[in-house]
């Protein structure tokens, strides 16, 4: 279970938000910003304006169930969404059948409470009201969280790629880059990369493509 987080607007606290949704949390402005004279130049949010701005980052970057599907009705019906999916999966299994008159009904209940909870969510005021903008939040959030860079960054991870840091790797696997026939930069990202499989940190590429399209069939 996810660690309740503290405080007025949680979703503008970077210190509330795990390090690989830091960047694209953008905060800085928010108390106001003076320049080095100490003149204003960008006024301070009021607090309608950081509430509305907290309740995007709850739903677009920490995807907070809390704020996506905010009462126990809708909780219940994407329950019920659930159950007929999962329903329909078994069938085609089963039956081995695309489709069927049963599938056929299952998949308009399944659209009668996608109607349903697009309309109970515009009601409670959420941003992404349908379950197509949800889906596309969930895709979204699958990229990031299987980004090597952004994985990378979060952990401290990175090198910063100077001339001289990147000289110095040329110089340090010169008789590997000497084998290749194509630019050195190039070969120098597949050595990168080849260690970091080597240490696990890079999984297969194939298999980061089947979790990044895992949300397809995600039920919001």
């Amino acid at each position: 279970m996810a660690k309740k987080r503290k405080g007025k607007y949680p979703n503008l606290d970077h210190s509330q938000n795990t390090k690989s949704r830091g960047d694209y949390i953008e905060v800085d402005y928010i108390n106001g910003v003076k320049d080095k004279n100490g003149r204003e130049v960008i006024r301070s949010l009021t607090e309608q304006e950081k509430a509305w701005l907290n309740k995007f980052y709850g739903e677009a970057v920490a995807m907070s169930d809390r704020q996506l599907n905010p009462t126990p009705e809708i909780m219940d019906y994407m329950k019920k969404k659930s159950e007929y999916k999962k329903s329909i999966a078994k069938i085609r299994k089963e039956q081995k059948v695309k489709t069927n008159k049963q599938i056929e009904y299952l998949q308009s209940r399944v659209v009668e409470v996608e109607q349903a909870l697009d309309f109970l969510r515009e009601e409670q005021g959420v941003f992404h009201t349908t379950c197509e903008e949800q889906r596309k939040l969930y895709s979204t959030n699958n990229t990031r969280n299987f980004c090597v860079y952004n994985n990378r960054k979060a952990r401290g991870m990175l090198i910063e790629l100077t001339t001289e840091s990147f000289d110095s790797l040329v110089a340090q696997h010169w008789d590997s880059l000497a084998t290749f026939d194509y630019d050195s930069q190039d070969a120098l990202i597949e050595i990168v990369e080849e260690r970091l499989r080597q240490e696990g940190f890079l999984g297969d590429l194939r298999e980061n493509e089947k979790f990044s399209n895992s949300s397809d069939d995600t039920d919001d």
